[in-house]
This record gives structure tokens, sequence and C-alpha cells, in this order.
């Protein structure tokens, strides 16, 4: 294997900024098929950085120019990671599958913390899987220099916690060494990273095609935690050392990597095709459970190549190899329930939980989307991976046992479960939401909507981290952040109606319902809508006729043909209501008055009706018929010389209805 070269230190990277949402599932718990981790030299901990201000969420659009407040008034990637604070999320808002956020970026937040970390993840309910994508570095909206190659995101110090949730990093190239360090192509990292629910493809590097982490030669200083979960990594590929990852390389590199529930297939590199930890003198640590590695390629080491020169430490269990592993020193430590095509990933002597004699074929799938936020490779039937593990704890070192919950966030069953990402008899998580409004209309600016969601958890296993998200209203709070399986409650929110929702005529809201398994995976439910129509014109049905002495205002029925129209005014003083009534179809006819008084004036003109109306505390008004039903009239109304205002008119059946305005539309 050739040596590593040490490159120049690479000039200043376009500089992005980072976005925050707190609560995050990502920094959650991990599948209960655990391993006991070896600390390696160097780890960084897990530190409690200042205090951070209640955590802001900002969102990034592909191609926004907003001020990130708000999804419709989303902001650009790069102003995003400018703005965050510890503790804060980015919610990226554009699904993948309409566009690219392309660039390289740099999250370069002070003060972040293992419980404020900067967290990027896809936006619950408007985006499936955004995809940043580092353009084959060639120049872009984000570099515009003729340097544009390097990791397409980068955490360049060990003081940073940062957590991705949901999303695809594609296309990077970090290849040319004066620019890059050639460390990591999606990722460059020196902090501590929690990967979650993620995909990692295409991404081309000298060092870890996907991800580098902890490595001396790679530009970011010998250290760096990653942690991934339930998350997929394919065709990325090395020059030298980890087609995937890439970890505690060189004399000073002591990164610490952990896998679980996790998928690697189609990585090449010189040595470690899928992952490479502690070559050329370095102590990394590198822990894999309950992960898949199927048509990974290297020299030394298809899945896994750990060096260490005595210090480097693995462990693996639960896992699939499809493909060799190789050590060179250190620690190799095999917790058992490991399936591979032959014993290189095995320990020495391999646990008699191993599956032994390998078999010629481990009978795995193509990668395929199975469900989940990610493509996994499910055993197909027969394969001997299939009940390896027995649901309960096992005495072993590392322990090890079924998982909670597999890559896709499917709960294991049965008295037996697989080894690998997939649980073959696992059962879906499951969200469902119904919402609603009241008032159930609206009929002018100002007026207060309280928004009511249900939220039901109708799978089989826990969930956590419960929000709703609907765009329309913002702010909606969800009394418990978890729910056990069959069980439901109720969020709220509330809106406050605008000048513009008035034009429009009706207020929109779809909301999406969004949770996160107990390995982290989001949930999302399907969408629930609900529509606000303006309450105007207003529906009449029926005759309600005041009483004498009621509170000021006008009253207006109708039955059949017949419409009726009521005045009406406490106490002696005299007030005036005058306004006309027009009608859009027929004739008028069969003008009546009702308590006629002095003063009281009718007319009638084809198709309007003019009338003044006094009051001295009594009720009086008119009715009229049409010669063809009529599905509407129009009114205007003065009361004293003012038009009526909206605690003035009632209608028909419902004295406290109001209108607004005038002249005023009433449908039937």
């Amino acid at each position: 294997m050739p040596p590593h070269i040490r490159i120049p230190a690479r000039a200043a990277a376009v500089t992005g900024a980072a976005r925050q949402r707190g609560g995050s599932a990502l920094a959650r718990a991990a599948l209960t098929l655990s391993v006991l981790t070896v600390a390696a030299a160097g780890t960084v901990a897990a530190g409690a950085g200042p205090a951070a201000a209640a955590p802001a969420m900002l969102y990034a659009a592909a191609a926004g120019t907003g001020d990130c407040s708000t999804a419709a008034d989303a902001c650009d990637l790069a102003t995003a990671l400018g703005d965050v604070a510890p503790g804060g999320t980015i919610e990226l808002v554009t699904p993948g599958a309409t566009a690219h956020y392309v660039g390289n970026w740099t999250v370069a937040t002070t003060g972040t913390s293992a419980t404020a970390p900067v967290t990027i993840e896809a936006a619950p309910g408007l985006a499936s899987q955004p995809v940043l994508d580092g353009n084959n570095g060639a120049t872009n909206s984000n570099c515009t220099t003729s340097s544009c190659e390097g990791p397409v995101l980068t955490v360049p110090d060990s003081t940073e916690f940062v957590a991705l949730s949901g999303i695809t990093i594609t296309n990077a190239n970090n290849t040319l060494p004066a620019v890059g360090h050639g460390g990591g192509g999606g990722l460059g990292n020196a902090g501590t990273v929690t990967i979650t629910g993620s995909t990692f493809s295409g991404n081309t590097a000298i060092w870890g095609g996907a991800i580098d982490t902890g490595d001396h030669f790679g530009g970011l200083g010998g250290t760096g935690s990653v942690t991934v979960t339930a998350s997929t990594f394919t065709d990325n590929s090395a020059g030298f050392d980890g087609g995937a990852i890439n970890s505690g390389d060189g004399g000073g590199g002591s990164g610490t990597v952990t896998v679980t529930a996790s998928t690697f297939t189609g990585n090449t590199a010189r040595t470690g095709g899928a992952i490479d930890s502690g070559q050329n003198g370095g102590s990394g640590t590198v822990t894999v459970t309950a992960s898949t590695f199927t048509g990974n390629t290297a020299p030394e080491g298809n899945t896994i190549f750990s060096d260490g020169s005595g210090s480097g430490t693995a462990a693996v269990a639960g896992d699939v190899f499809d493909g060799s592993c190789a050590y060179a020193a250190g620690t190799w430590t095999d917790g058992g329930y490991n399936a591979g095509i032959d014993s290189s990933c095995y320990g020495t002597p391999p646990p008699s939980t191993d599956l032994s004699p390998p078999p010629s074929s481990l009978g795995l799938g193509s990668p395929a989307s199975n469900g989940g936020p990610t493509q996994t490779i499910e055993p197909l039937a027969g394969s001997p991976v299939i009940g390896m593990i027995p649901n309960s704890p096992v005495s072993a070192s590392p322990a090890v046992s079924c998982p909670a919950t597999d890559q896709r966030g499917y709960y294991a069953s049965g008295s037996k479960c697989d080894a690998g990402a997939v649980q073959t008899s696992g059962s879906p998580p499951a969200l469902a939401l119904k919402d609603s409004a009241a008032p159930a209309s609206f009929y002018a600016a100002g007026q207060q909507i309280t928004y009511s969601y249900q939220v039901a958890n109708t799978g089989t296993g826990t969930l956590s981290g419960i929000s709703v998200t609907d765009p329309a209203v913002p702010g909606v709070s969800c009394p418990a952040a978890t729910l056990s399986p069959g069980t439901s409650e109720t969020c709220t929110g509330t809106y406050t109606t605008t000048a513009a929702d008035l034009a429009a005529g009706t207020i929109t809201g779809t909301a999406t319902a969004a949770a996160a398994t107990a390995n982290g995976v989001p949930v999302t439910s399907p969408t629930a809508t609900v529509t606000v129509p303006k309450g105007w014109p207003p529906v009449v049905t029926g005759v309600f006729r005041p009483a004498a002495g009621a509170a000021e205002g006008y009253y207006l029925g109708v039955t059949g043909n017949t419409w009726s129209v009521f005045v009406t005014h406490p106490g002696t003083a005299k007030v005036a209501f005058t306004g006309h009534v027009s009608v859009p179809a027929g004739t008028l006819g069969h003008l009546s008055v009702i308590n006629p008084t002095a003063g009281h004036q009718l007319s009638t003109t084809g198709k309007v009706i003019t009338f003044t109306l006094p009051d001295y505390g009594k009720v009086t008004g008119f009715s009229f018929t049409t010669t063809a039903k009529v599905s509407s009239i129009s009114l205007t109304l003065d009361i004293g010389g003012h038009p009526a205002t909206a605690s003035q008119i009632n209608l028909g059946g419902t004295p406290t209805n109001p209108g607004s305005g005038s002249p005023l539309t009433y449908t039937r």
C-alpha cells in the first residue's frame, strides 16, 4: 500500500453557516443492539458549551432568497448556516426530487455542545431526502473560484457538534490536495457529528470517499467523532483509504466511528472498501452493529480495514459481511451473531454464535426502497442471516441482543431477529393525523382561528419527538413529546386572519405530524388538510323575530319565496334604519309592512326596494316575495346615518351571526 503523502494546508474554504431546531431526534437512543465500544485516545468529549439562547428554527431552500423565518420565506443554505445558533435547526424545505442544494458549506457555529448541536434536517412534511450536491467540484453559485473541490460539508473544529437527519449528500469531489487536503468527499469532520436516516452516494475523495473524520492526513487536525444510524452509503470511492468512511489516519489521527443499522454497498478504495480505521500509526476506533455490507471492493479489506499500529480497535456484532475484512495490528473484537461470506470479519477465535461454516451465499437482495427514508438490502427468503439472533439478552462480550428498530425504523418482532440492517419480520412505524378548525369560517381580518391536530401512533412501537408542522399555522404545540403504541394526543395552534385572507376567500392549512423511532429514524404522517372559508355571504335559513326593545340591529329571514326584514332599537329615542334591497332574478311582489310607525317609507323600482324604517323601541320592518325563488339578495343598511357594523347585523335562525360592512349579500 502506498504511503500517505503530506500535503499543504488548504486555503480557506467557502464558508456557509448553520441554523437550528431544538430537540431533534438525532441525539436519541440508537438500537438496543449494542456493542461495548473501546475508547480511543483523543476522542472528542461531549463537553458543555455556554448556555444558548432559546433554539431557533431556520428554513433554507435550494434557491432561497428570504430571511429564513418560514418555509415560504426560506433563505439559501449558506445564509442559514451563517445565522444558526447552538441548539438550532436548519430545515431544508426543497425535496431532492425537485432541486438540489449545490455547493460546499462549512458549519462554524461556536458554543455548540452534545445537548445543543446544530441540526440540519429534512423539513417534516415539506421535503423528502433533500440533496446537498457537490457538483463534482465544478463552480457553482456557492463557489465561484477555480478551486471548488472539497467536502460538501465541513465541520472544522473539535468543539463543533452537528446533527444530520434525513438528507442525501452526493457528487462530492475532493481529489485536489492543494484545495481540500483530500479528506472527505461528503463530510470532512474534526468535530462530533451524528447522522441519521441519510444517504451518501457517488462521492469521491483521496481519503474517505463519503466521510473523513479524525484523520491526521485529511487536513482537519486528527480529531473527530462520527455516529451513523439507519443510513446508506453507496458508490462512494477513495483514492487511498475508506471508500465510504476513513477514520483515525496517521500518527496524530484519533477518529471514532460508530455505525448502527446501516447499509454499505458499491464503495471502493485501496484499503477498506467500506470503512478504514487507524492507518499509518493512527489510533482510530470503529464499532459496527446491525449493519449490512455487500459489493464493496478494495485490495485490502473489501469491507473493513483496521490497522492502528497496535492501538486501533474495531468491534463488530450482528452484522452481515458479504465481503472480506482485514486488520494489520490493534484489536479486533467480535461480539457474535455476525454472518460472513468467509471468516475474515470474525474474531480469532470466532464466537460460536457467528454464522459458521460460512455459506456460499448470504442470500441478499439488491438495494431498493423497502420502507423508511433510505434504500436498504433485504435478506431473501431462505437467507441464513434470518433468525440468527435470539430476541433476548445474550451473555457475551461485547453484549448483543435484537434491535428495537431496524434501518427503516421498523420494529423487530418474534422470538428471533435477523443479522444485518433489515428485519424481515419488522412492522413499520405509523402516525395518523386529523385536523379541524374553529370557527369553521371567518368574516373579517383580525379574527383568531384555533386549529386542533389529533396525532395518533398507529404502529407497534413508541415514537418520540412528536411535532406538527402547518405552514399556515406557525407555532403548533403538542402536550406530550412521546406517544406509546395505540395512543393519541391533540396539538393546537392559532392563526389570526388578514386582509389578504379576505381577498383570497379561504385559508388552507396542510399539516404533517412528525416523530422519530427508538433509533432516531424520522417518521411522518400523511398530510391532513383543512380549509376555512370566508363566511360571507352568510347563509340565511328560517326567520328570527326579535323581541321589542332587543339590542339595536337588523334581522333577516327567509321562508320559501318570502324574505322578511326586521329592525329594532331599545328605548324611545328615534333611530332611522335606511337602505335598499335588490334581487338578482324574478320580480318583487307582495310587499307587506310589519308593525308600521310614523315615518315608515317603502318603494319599489324594478328589482329594488328602498326603505326608511324609524324605530321607537318596537319591532318594525317589511316582508316581500319574489316571483321566482332567488338564492341570494343584496342589501345596504345605515343605522342613524352610519353603515351598520358587524355586531348590529343578525340573520334568520341565528341572531348572533354577524356580517361585515355594507352592501351585503346573503345566500340561502
